[in-house]
């Protein structure tokens, strides 16, 4: 199979331009193999490439912008340049594209659309090949799953201008849709436009509101696809728009709760927003802000990490129940009695989690920190995860978060931490407990927001705008911060 690459860039001296892809031909995902293009102008960039047709008939790839072997620019690639291929080793696919910039309207192709509020999730099948092809290629992602992109134009395949005979799209890889047209039978040159297609209506709502968009005849072989990407769709509609609600996670505490609100709640919270018809759950930082162990960590944008979450949101009977069933009894009336107040306990409330904790990691932690999911988990995070915990426990061993007053470790140095965290050092045990219970959070937050996505609902978080002056980073990389000045309100 042949792919042939014609994108126009125009570079500085010395620049070159790189396609790198999922194939081995591409380079495999690593930049330093990645296939170059050629140019007579600095403008236009072109080369083939043979390449065996891949298992999966499908190809991720991008454009980047080297100089001297290294990348320097590369296009907006959020969403990779997907191509599906053909089962025929004797095809050839003519690429013409242009560099990917940051679209309008980028907020459409975020995840919180594109996953969830205007979700696909039943897709179309990949569009049918021709041995001579035109392969459109145009990127709409406001378009919810009752609707879907279609094209109408000046030929019999494409209606004749009847909208009621216009060719829908596959939302194969939306947001972006594609459509392989029978170029035998089309009379070049060629005129058309995107319509906007009810499915449940059966009938076409809405065009496009621009001239009508052209192909002069291609020249095509036997056996060549022409592909025509980078179209973008607008329709002149009314803007989208969902309501929702911001809530404390901690103010989420329901009969099921353990006196505080938990990721378990926020399930159920997101099960409210679907029944009231709402779109959106924000809720406040949910990083861990545990200093001194009283009430006055409970300000939720004074966070000793900005990655690790706050152990008081672990829904405790996601973690098992103890096999000691007089200690599950008394905990199962803790609770009740926690419960049962007006307000929630802050100090109460944690003290009993980080009770069961050490019970529950006693128990479980040394199968659950051997589990793939876990070491998944672990060689993703680690960079932030391992400083988390043993600034953790050095804060409890020496009583203050105050790592300038610690009378070993006050300056990092990830040579020692590595040996702190060693399996085998005396300290493991007490570092190792907060890698388990990071990562049942992170196993409930994700169950949380998939749940959301399911739903057509998303879940939105918050950040603090700064760190704290006693924190992970501000011990780990003082060099970023400027310790000497504060954000915020400072009635807060």
């Amino acid at each position: 199979m042949t792919l042939s690459f014609n994108i126009e860039y125009r570079t500085n001296w010395g620049e070159e331009v790189r396609v790198l892809g999922s194939i081995p031909e591409l380079g495999g995902n690593r930049f330093n193999e990645a296939f170059s293009l050629h140019t007579v102008d600095g403008i236009h960039w072109t080369a083939e490439l043979d390449i065996r047709v891949p298992e999966d008939k499908t190809i991720r790839y991008s454009y980047h912008i080297c100089k001297d072997g290294k990348p320097v620019r590369s296009e907006w690639n959020s969403l990779p340049r997907i191509l599906h291929v053909a089962d025929n080793p004797k095809k050839t696919y003519r690429i013409e594209e242009n560099w990917k910039n940051l679209p309008e309207q980028q907020y459409f192709y975020t995840s919180a659309f594109t996953e969830s509020l205007l979700a696909h999730h039943d897709r179309s099948a990949a569009p049918r090949s021709y041995k001579k092809g035109l392969l459109i290629k145009a990127y709409a992602p406001c378009i919810d799953s009752d609707h879907c992109l279609a094209l109408c134009g000046n030929q019999k395949t494409l209606g004749d201008w009847n909208p009621d005979k216009a060719v829908l799209m596959s939302d194969i890889d939306f947001p972006e849709w594609q459509i392989e047209l029978d170029a035998g039978k089309i009379s070049f040159p060629l005129e058309y436009k995107f319509v906007l297609y009810n499915k449940k209506e059966g009938r076409v709502v809405a065009w496009e509101d621009n001239p009508n968009r052209y192909v002069a005849n291609p020249q095509m072989e036997a056996n060549e696809t022409l592909v025509i990407g980078d179209r973008y769709v607008y329709f002149n509609l009314p803007a989208w728009k969902g309501s929702g609600v911001a809530v404390p996670v901690f103010s989420l505490r329901s009969e099921k709760s353990f006196g505080v609100g938990d990721f378990g709640d926020l399930k159920r919270m997101i099960d409210w927003a679907v029944a009231t018809h709402q779109k959106a759950v924000q809720i406040l930082p949910i990083n861990d802000t545990t200093m001194t162990h009283t009430w006055t960590d409970s300000y939720p944008y004074n966070s000793i990490s900005i990655y690790a979450f706050h152990p008081m949101y672990a829904d405790l009977k996601q973690l098992g129940k103890l096999k000691d069933k007089e200690q599950m009894a008394e905990f199962e009336k803790r609770r009740k009695e926690l419960n049962a107040l007006p307000t929630v306990d802050y100090e109460a409330v944690n003290k009993t989690k980080w009770d069961y904790f050490r019970l529950i990691f006693k128990q479980e932690g040394e199968k659950v920190l051997a589990s793939d999911t876990f070491r998944n988990f672990y060689e993703a995070n680690k960079e932030w995860l391992r400083p988390y915990a043993v600034f953790s426990y050095l804060r409890d061993a020496y009583k203050t978060p105050n790592f300038r007053e610690w009378p070993r470790y006050s300056t990092y140095d990830a040579a020692e931490i590595e040996i702190l965290c060693r399996p085998e050092a005396a300290d493991y045990p007490h570092i190792a407990i907060y890698y388990y219970i990071q990562f049942n959070l992170h196993l409930q937050l994700l169950a949380a927001t998939e749940h959301a996505r399911a739903n057509g609902v998303v879940l939105k978080g918050d950040i603090p705008i700064g760190i704290s002056r006693n924190s992970v980073e501000a011990w780990k990389e003082p060099h970023y911060f400027n310790l000497n000045g504060q954000a915020g309100a400072p009635p807060d």
